[in-house]
């Protein structure tokens, strides 16, 4: 049996927002702890795979000339 989400729409609204611009898992719970919603970074990040939240591209990916490799 699962558990239901502890964020609301709107919580989950922003917290798509946060890690498309960057945010890791931790910090984005942190904000929401902070605003008095006690969230483990864990559940971020299941959250996001679930709804295929992804962040921007990471350069750790680029080849040695700068351009993005192709898998």
């Amino acid at each position: 049996m699962t558990r239901p989400c502890a964020l609301s729409e709107q919580q989950l609204d922003r917290m798509a927002e946060m890690r498309e611009r960057g945010l890791s898992y931790t910090a984005i719970a942190r904000v929401f702890t902070a605003e008095g919603t006690e969230v483990r970074h864990r559940a971020i990040e299941w959250q996001c795979l679930r709804l295929g939240i992804v962040p921007p591209a990471s350069h750790r990916f680029r080849g040695t000339e700068g351009k993005a490799r192709s898998y």
